[in-house]
């Protein structure tokens, strides 16, 4: 068996639509740290306009990490490597769970439903990771052709 390259099996869909999908994330998220400084678009925060500077100013941190994370899972896709699995659970929880965090802010009921509602879609999304057969296939031949 020496010489030879063993081949990962093909993406299941799902996991080839969230490729799509944080390309089109990591695209939006990094163009506006283009577009806002020089205030080219509109920009809203929690419902009140503001300009493409004001907004930076305001919500800079979660951009700054959602930009970065989608950016590194959109290559670890394209790129076929094992340790998005964990790194794309870890995402999804950062921005389900934030949303709750924000909406703390104004009322209690809905930062209780948002985070319900988000602890819900991170345990999917872990059972399909983790607990579905063809993504644990994939994921698995990631590791075994690296």
């Amino acid at each position: 068996m020496t010489g030879q390259r063993y081949t990962p099996i093909k993406p299941p869909t799902p996991i080839r639509v969230a490729k799509w999908f944080l390309t089109a994330a990591a695209t939006v998220s990094v163009g506006a740290f283009i577009m806002a400084p020089l205030n080219i678009g509109t920009y809203t925060y929690y419902g009140r306009s503001v300009t493409g500077p004001e907004f930076l100013a305001l919500d800079w941190g979660p951009m700054v990490v959602l930009a970065a994370a989608t950016s590194l899972l959109c290559i670890g896709l394209w790129t076929r490597r094992a340790w998005v699995r964990p790194a794309f659970v870890a995402l999804i929880a950062l921005a389900l769970l934030w949303e709750p965090a924000k909406a703390l802010r104004t009322s209690l009921s809905a930062g209780v439903g948002n985070g319900a509602i988000g602890l819900f879609i991170v345990g999917l999304a872990c059972w399909y990771l983790y607990g579905s057969t063809n993504a644990r296939d994939y994921f698995d031949s990631l590791r075994a052709a690296a």
